[in-house]
């Protein structure tokens, strides 16, 4: 859930759908007549649309806003998001693209379904006196570098839109300035609760954060640290309030807290994010632009791996391997101004592979730890 409005989404039900049948208008079957929803708990149905961008300084960035009071987690950042309509809207996915609207953001030029988060006590207002579980649809996109990204006050569920670097929030997935075969640095301080732990286990640990380091692997590394309890977000009461003094147990930049289970979200789509840059052309060609230099795809995909390239290996693996079919010179030069030196070599992905599934893969020529 998000700044979800206060659209209950109760109505008379679906009408003709638009290229469907005509509604059947003859007696109920059996089964109607001894139907009854109120038998069964409620709950309410949301969207929440997580958007990465590449900003300047070579920093992936997503679009929050700021929750409203009286609202639960008011002043909290949150993803763009409301209920679902339950006549306006069609699906939840419309619901997500109206609010980034709202915010003056265009439709992303890649988007798809993340997952669905329906846990147990997620939303507060599961708790109150007419509550119902909080059930939410995530989506996650990502905005066209030439696109215009500026964005607005999209109302009173989304004050303060603004971009956030990725990094600001899961600060852990930010491995690009680690020495080589460093372990990282949460490795021994959360072996070190695994023994007063009934949910977390050495191999689990070494597994997520220990050597190789698996950059894929960000929302099974959320999840243990939220099982450790070393995240506010695993700690707060049902009404999403911290306790009182609490400090986490262990020293480490932890990030911003987000609203409901929000950082979990961005850690599952920044996972689906960096396993796409391997196989899906769409997904880098949107990041980058439609035309880039090559320093600017190493930058982007730098970024988004959360790790450092080796740059040699990388310039060969785009200029005279297989991975050579995918981009192409444009016969143009980069903007001097924009880098220090010559001016660089202008190139593309060759519009054919856009949306190609590659197979194999690319295997990006990581540097620092395994």
């Amino acid at each position: 859930m998000t700044n979800e409005d206060d659209q209950t989404g109760v109505g008379e039900g679906p009408t003709r759908p638009p290229d469907g049948p005509a509604p059947d208008r003859g007696s109920p079957p059996a089964w109607a007549g001894r139907y009854d929803a109120r038998d069964f708990p409620p709950f309410s149905y949301t969207a929440d649309g997580i958007v990465f961008s590449f900003g300047e300084g070579a920093h992936l960035r997503v679009v929050t806003v700021e929750r409203d009071a009286p609202d639960p987690f008011a002043g909290y950042r949150a993803w763009p998001g409301g209920f679902v309509a339950w006549e306006e809207d069609e699906d939840a996915r419309a619901t997500a693209l109206e609010r980034l609207r709202t915010l003056g953001l265009e439709e992303p030029a890649y988007l798809e379904a993340l997952d669905t988060y329906d846990s147990f006590g997620r939303d507060p207002r599961q708790f109150a006196p007419h509550g119902a579980r909080g059930v939410s649809k995530a989506f996650w996109g990502a905005l066209d570098r030439q696109a215009r990204d500026e964005v607005r006050e999209g109302g009173r569920h989304a004050r303060t839109p603004r971009w956030d670097g990725v990094y600001g929030l899961l600060p852990w997935e930010d491995r690009r300035h680690a020495a080589a075969q460093q372990p990282h640095p949460m490795l021994k301080p959360l072996l070190s609760l695994v023994p007063e732990s009934a949910v977390l286990s050495e191999e689990r640990v070494v597994n997520a954060f220990g050597s190789p380091w698996n950059e894929e692997r960000a929302g099974e590394r959320i999840r243990i640290l939220l099982d450790a309890r070393v995240l506010p977000e695993a700690v707060r009461d049902r009404w999403g309030r911290l306790p009182t003094g609490w400090k986490p147990p262990i020293a480490s930049d932890l990030g911003d807290q987000m609203a409901f289970d929000h950082r979990l979200m961005l850690a599952d789509a920044l996972a689906r994010l960096r396993g796409k840059i391997k196989y899906l052309p769409a997904t880098l060609r949107v990041l980058v632009g439609s035309t880039f230099t090559l320093p600017d795809l190493f930058d982007v995909v730098s970024a988004v791996s959360g790790r450092p390239l080796d740059k040699p290996n990388f310039w060969r693996m785009l200029t005279r391997s297989k991975s050579a079919q995918l981009v192409e010179p444009t016969g143009r030069k980069a903007d001097a101004s924009v880098r220090p030196g010559p001016p660089a070599t202008l190139y593309r992905f060759i519009p054919e592979v856009h949306h190609l599934r590659l197979d194999p893969s690319l295997r990006w020529p990581f540097a620092g730890p395994d």
